[in-house]
């Protein structure tokens, strides 16, 4: 019995507890709150007593204040502080009202009037010197331009902003400016700039300890990386900004991080957890009320529909966030669902709608200079045209395709942009060395200069009291100084030259590793290749015998070998580790003709490398036939007369 009673006291107290947390909790929320509405309505009642100019500050304040929890009455304080700004004449306090007006007009999404008066706020700069006003002039046209997709007048917008806040070293703005620079690079392709930018911005918020700043500026690296296609370091960025922001989740930086995420979801096959991540962000998005996010996240959860084969579904999503995006004039973002538009009824069989979208892509992305939908776009109508057997344009927009992608992703760009992130992990540990070094440098001079001091009373006192018996042995301590010397550059010498034999060494050894890899490579090729073409065989054997219903999956899966025998990805890399081993053979060969096509190229590396004639057509996915005919084809290129032996040519190249 008293231990029931005092179970049943147990409860009561642990209620009572838990009431009594729950009331403090809403009673500092509503403290908070309350603390913030005081003191709005402390500056509304100033506002309705004070004289004009007085008024003019106070309506900046409020203002500012409304400026994040509503935009319309932020614009409608501005525009009262403009209208009295022009009144009194004061053109310092006229540019902030036009300033604060720019920013109402773009929480509000109402990009025209956002251009309108950051341009305003721009010519009043030579009257006010106000540099950090007229900065955020720049930065806000950039932004706008950003959103709009017109990159060169954004980075010439941007670059304007961070020469301003140089002039008065706003360190902090200056790092936002370069975030967003490195947003522009990273759209024009430009990854090694973007990521330079983006580290640089990181480096500032990190010594501001401004949690969202820094959270945005790894976003922004997290987002590159994702670009280049380096998925494992964009997910850690990604997972180590969302750890940085898990107590201020409902923010738009921990939305953007969450499509972030669930982008690198889809990409890695798990749709459910990509579509988990894209609904809660789209959730922080409404409630915050973002018009362009929510358009992006409705856009990406299309995407992963898509994905999962689930068309009309993703079709749906994709024509929301096109009204969303055209009702903010967003014409970047438009551009990519009509991209994306195109490329789901490409993958739905919908060859007309597909056409129509993806060449108005096509034409916006080169308007724009928008790398990757241009080039993604090129990629998207060679495939329509091939499957709509319109070979002709499937040559063209193959060879614009392969051109473009040459000269915007390459290796150079890859190892530059680790090198980067490199220096980027060991700035901190390389600036404490450097100090520790340079605390160690000033002690050894001290040092020195003791000794230098000592050494030279020592010195003196010898002068004067053994001068005769110094002079005497000058010559002999000059004498055993050059033999000294002597046999200081000989063990140099001898030193140097163990260095060379070194490095010859490891050269070789590095040549022996680079020319197994190149053997092992295309030893790859060739398997791969054999057994694509013996699989294929064995489908088409499978497919005379199936049953109708069944043909078309085996002409399917025959149509996804033959373009995986046609995929130039695996000669890129072999290209790679031939260059690598045959310095200039390429070169040599464009010298001796420089008509040679893509397949000669081949041919001929293959022949470098000793490869039989049926090596050479497994790896090139050709009858063993019709490399004898090539063979011909080349002697004459290359200039041989019919005996001449091609093999012995090929090898003394280079």
């Amino acid at each position: 019995m008293k231990q029931n009673l005092f179970n049943a006291y147990l409860i009561l107290l642990s209620r009572k507890t838990i009431i009594l947390i729950i009331c403090l909790i809403i009673g500092n929320h509503s403290l908070s709150f309350s603390q913030d509405s005081r003191k709005i309505d402390s500056l509304e009642t100033l506002l309705s007593t004070s004289e004009a100019l007085k008024r003019v500050g106070l309506l900046d304040k409020l203002s500012k204040q409304y400026i994040k929890s509503n935009s319309a009455k932020s614009l409608e304080y501005a525009k009262e502080m403009l209208a009295l700004s022009e009144k009194l004449q004061d053109d310092f306090q006229l540019q902030k009202s036009f300033l604060n007006c720019a920013r109402s007009y773009y929480n509000l999404s109402e990009l025209d009037s956002v251009l309108f008066y950051a341009d305003r706020i721009v010519q009043l700069q030579k009257q006010t010197e106000n540099y950090s006003v007229t900065g955020t002039g720049y930065m806000l046209i950039c932004n706008v331009n950003i959103i709009r997709g017109n990159y060169g007048i954004a980075l010439d917008f941007g670059e304007k902003a961070l020469d301003t806040y140089k002039k008065i070293s706003d360190t902090l703005e200056m790092a936002t400016t370069l975030k967003n620079l490195s947003y522009i690079f990273k759209a024009r392709g430009e990854y090694e700039k973007a990521l330079e930018y983006a580290l640089n911005a990181v480096k500032i918020f990190e010594l501001s300890n401004d949690t969202l700043r820094i959270a945005s500026g790894l976003g922004t690296i997290a987002n590159i990386y994702t670009s280049t296609g380096n998925l494992k370091l964009a997910k850690e960025y990604f997972i180590r900004t969302r750890n940085i922001l898990k107590y201020q989740k409902k923010t738009l930086i921990y939305a953007q991080v969450l499509g972030g995420l669930a982008g690198i979801y889809r990409q890695e096959g798990q749709n459910d957890s990509s579509l988990y991540l894209y609904q809660q962000g789209l959730t922080i998005t409404e409630s915050l009320k973002n018009p362009l996010l929510e358009g992006k996240m409705n856009m990406n959860m299309a995407n992963t529909l898509k994905a999962d084969n689930k068309f009309n579904e993703a079709l749906t999503k994709f024509m929301k966030a096109k009204r969303i995006f055209t009702s903010i004039n967003s014409e970047k973002d438009i551009n990519h669902v009509n991209y994306s538009l195109g490329e789901t009824y490409l993958e739905s069989k919908q060859y007309d709608s597909a056409e129509i979208y993806l060449s108005k892509s096509l034409n916006t992305s080169k308007k724009k200079n928008s790398a990757l939908l241009f080039e993604a776009s090129l990629k998207q109508l060679y495939l329509l045209y091939e499957e709509t057997s319109n070979y002709k344009n499937a040559f063209q927009f193959h060879k614009l395709y392969v051109q473009y992608h040459d000269s915007i992703i390459g290796q150079d760009v890859q190892v530059k942009i680790a090198e980067l992130e490199t220096k980027y992990k060991t700035a901190k540990k390389d600036q404490q060395i450097t100090e520790l070094e340079l605390q160690k440098e000033i002690e050894k001079s001290e040092k020195i200069k003791q000794r230098i001091v000592f050494s030279s009373i020592v010195f003196l006192f010898l002068v004067l009291l053994f001068g005769i018996w110094q002079k005497r042995n000058k010559d002999k301590q000059i004498h055993y100084q050059k033999e000294l010397f002597h046999k200081k550059e000989k063990q140099l010498a001898k030193v140097e030259l163990e260095k060379s034999k070194l490095k010859e060494e490891e050269l070789n050894q590095s040549i022996l590793y680079k020319s197994k890899q190149l053997s092992t490579h295309a030893l790859h090729m060739m398997q791969k290749n054999t057994m694509l073409q013996d699989i294929k065989l064995d489908i088409n054997t499978m497919a005379k015998k199936a049953p109708v219903d069944d043909k078309p999956n085996y002409k399917r899966i025959s149509q996804q070998i033959n373009q995986s025998l046609r995929s130039d990805k695996d000669w890129d890399v072999f290209k790679l580790y031939f260059e690598d081993v045959n310095r200039n053979f390429y070169q040599k060969l464009n010298e001796i003709n420089p008509e040679l096509t893509t397949n000669d190229h081949r041919l001929c590396a293959l022949i470098k490398l000793n490869m039989t004639s049926k090596e050479m057509a497994s790896v090139l996915n050709v009858a063993p036939n019709s490399i004898k005919s090539s063979r011909y084809r080349l002697k004459k290129k290359l200039g041989l007369d019919v005996e001449a032996d091609l093999e012995e040519f090929i090898r003394n190249i280079g």
